[in-house]
């Protein structure tokens, strides 16, 4: 009697058990029929998955003869990596590089237009796109799926681009190490591996009381860059990408969605690590901040890195100078005080209570310069370096910012303010610590009337920065006030909007002190003016920028400035909205949300300007085409749009070169800034931006 033959089991491509459809493989082709015929890629990461956990139910029993691996230890301690991926060859029927090396199978993952399948982890991805069709990348999309060569060229080609724009704003890593492990991850294609294959995913330690930093690449890390080189990288296949989807561009939104997908399955928000934290810190600015947008994900990563440096004690001063590993000390140190900046803005700007307190850290800016002798040496005895002038005074100028906003997120985003309105006390409090701020560091943090050739792009986007977050507050204090009221005028039950030029009076049956009432209007007036200068000051901060393209390079970091003072100017029918459209029509070629922004400052300044609006030209609509040189109406022109001007004209009116513009809302008196200010300003170094890197995240 003739035995049956086995049945064929756990055979199919991840594909055809997606699709539920029936695996035919065909003989001499890397591809099964079903893949061939859709023309997608046919990987078998499930199968390679299922086979291991099998393997690992039946342990061989230790013998004379059996010897322990070394690199069990490192397997064990990686969750996020199935064990067919660490070094194993996988039983694909591909005889290409993918099959032995994760980390081309991560890349292969991340750079293919196709619903998502499994994990680096053990598990699967979820399913986020399964019943629909696969998306067209177009004629280069198509290549990356079948020629693993060029995937690799264009991975290099993302990171190139994260390390040279975005790494000069937000220098993390250490780029000759990132591009070291990266060519040791690729065997066979820069350079030879330094690592055993096992350990290529290794998770870094962090034994009680003991810091560490991990020197093989992390996937999640890798996704992360990835991610952030798409959205500024200018490769053919990205900018096909922008031009099929109106300056919308699908495959950085994926790349970001899949480096998230990579995120979680690591467990970068569970476990406290010094790699983790830098994780985290990258991927915040890449979320959606759009409240509308389902796919958003708004200060999740951003507090999982504040708790991870809270459980590590980076914010305590002892902790940070007992790091014998110099390296290691100046990223944790620029980590905290990144996270320390961006959760009080992001806090005070989208309206929350922020995580860290003014009384959660004695850590100094620049305990990253201490030199230590020796690990054995006592924190409490080491001298303190003296900063650098100049990255003092940055420093200092964001912290004390810092602190101002922390002072807005516990006077304003309380439900008790919004219920009976802001007490007066308060806002005086706050609008006396802006003013505070103002008089001792705008002089010397914000952008002044030099000559353009004096400062270049880190120079420019600092001082902008710094300028526009002061008058961002201004912004957010004034719509707050507007939105909730005054306490003591709600009670006297006076209400009056902001943007009323009526004088305050009381009813009837209530009866103010004139005197009180007198002061009210003032500080109405005041607030009013302030955030109506501040809105056109950041105008023309948009504008330098725009002009210059920078913009186009920004990683998030004049955002949400644009966006408030933009709204702030539409509701009042200033014509310098234009100004802030075209700013967000350029940040909406790495940021999607700010061309929905730009529509949305477009609808408004329609209402409320009428026949007088004056809109981009529909060339500007597409959201990637160049500005520099271009030809842009002259919003600071006194009437107006009454004349047409090179832009380039138009940066030197606003670096004191050309003719002045009107000073009804000047930043500072004809003439400029006074002298005594100019002569405290010390421009920050060439080569290095100032510490102060004031982002809102994305």
């Amino acid at each position: 009697m003739a035995v049956p033959a086995p049945r064929r089991q756990n055979v199919a491509c991840d594909q055809c058990r997606n699709r539920k459809v029936k695996c035919n493989p065909i003989p001499g082709q890397d591809r099964c029929q079903h893949c061939l015929q859709k023309n997608i890629s046919c990987t078998h990461i499930i199968q390679a998955t299922t086979i291991e956990q099998r393997r690992r139910k039946v342990r061989p029993r230790g013998g004379s003869g059996s010897e322990s691996r070394p690199s069990a230890p490192a397997e064990a301690a990686s969750p996020a990596v199935p064990r067919a991926l660490n070094g194993k060859k996988s039983p694909s029927r591909s005889n290409s590089l993918s099959a032995t090396s994760p980390t081309v199978q991560l890349i292969q993952y991340l750079l293919t237009p196709e619903p998502v399948h499994a994990v680096p982890g053990g598990s699967t991805y979820k399913d986020t796109a399964q019943s629909g069709p696969v998306e067209d990348w177009g004629e280069y999309g198509a290549r990356l799926v079948e020629d693993e060569a060029y995937r690799i060229e264009f991975t290099w080609n993302l990171v190139e681009a994260y390390f040279q724009i975005c790494h000069a704003r937000l220098p993390f890593l250490n780029p000759d190490d990132f591009r070291s492990s990266l060519r040791a991850a690729l065997p066979g294609y820069e350079g030879s591996p330094f690592t055993t294959p096992s350990a290529t995913f290794s998770h870094p330690s962090f034994p009680p009381g003991k810091l560490s930093r991990s020197r093989v690449l992390q996937p999640a890390l890798l996704a992360t860059v990835l991610a952030w080189g798409a959205k500024f990288a200018e490769h053919p296949i990205l900018s096909q990408d922008r031009q099929a989807n109106g300056g919308r561009s699908r495959i950085a939104r994926s790349l970001v969605r899949k480096a998230r997908e990579v995120a979680e399955s690591e467990k970068i928000h569970r476990w406290p690590t010094a790699d983790n934290v830098v994780v985290a810190l990258l991927l915040e600015p890449l979320q959606s901040q759009n409240t509308n947008d389902p796919d958003g994900c708004r200060a999740f990563w951003l507090n999982c890195a504040i708790r991870h440096l809270m459980d590590l004690h980076i914010n305590n001063r002892a902790t940070v100078l007992s790091i014998p590993d110099a390296d290691l000390r100046c990223t944790m140190v620029f980590s905290f005080w990144m996270a320390c900046f961006a959760d009080a803005y992001s806090a005070v700007y989208f309206r929350r209570k922020p995580v860290l307190d003014d009384d959660d850290y004695n850590v100094n800016f620049w305990h990253f310069d201490i030199p230590l002798q020796s690990p054995s040496v006592k924190a409490a005895h080491l001298p303190l370096a003296p900063p650098q002038p100049e990255y003092a005074h940055w420093y200092a100028a964001a912290h004390d910012m810092t602190r101002v906003a922390r002072q807005m997120c516990r006077a304003l985003w309380i439900p008790q303010t919004e219920a009976e309105g802001v007490p007066y006390e308060k806002l005086l409090a706050i609008m006396q610590s802006l003013e505070d701020w103002r008089e001792e560091h705008l002089g010397r943090v914000g952008m002044h009337n030099f000559a353009q050739n004096e400062w270049g792009f880190l120079e420019a986007v600092s001082m902008c920065a710094s300028d526009a977050t002061y008058h961002t507050m201004w912004i957010i204090l004034f719509n707050a006030v507007e939105d909730f009221g005054i306490r003591e005028l709600r009670e006297a039950g006076i209400h009056a909007t902001m943007n009323s030029d009526s004088p305050l009076s009381s009813p009837a049956n209530v009866q103010l002190e004139s005197e009180s009432l007198a002061q009210f209007e003032k500080t109405r007036s005041t607030l009013q003016s302030e955030a109506g200068l501040g809105a056109l000051r950041i105008a023309e901060l948009i504008n330098i920028l725009t002009q210059q393209n920078y913009l186009r390079l920004d990683p998030n970091v004049m955002h949400f400035s644009a966006y408030a003072a933009g709204l702030h100017l539409a509701r009042i029918g200033r014509p310098e909205t234009v100004t802030c459209i075209l700013g967000l029509r350029q940040y909406g070629i790495a940021y999607e949300d700010a061309l929905d922004q730009a529509d949305e400052l477009e609808r408004v300044y329609r209402i409320n300007a009428g026949d007088a609006a004056h809109l981009p030209h529909e060339q500007y609509a597409q959201g990637f085409h160049p500005f520099a040189g271009s030809v842009a109406h002259d919003v600071f022109h006194p009437n107006g749009f009454a004349t047409d001007r090179s832009v380039i004209a138009g940066a030197e009116v606003l670096m004191g070169l050309g003719e002045q513009p009107s000073t009804e809302y000047s930043m500072y008196p004809p003439g400029g800034p006074s002298p005594h200010l100019m002569d405290q300003h010390t421009p920050p170094p060439g080569g290095n931006p100032p510490f102060s890197l004031m982002y809102s995240p994305q």
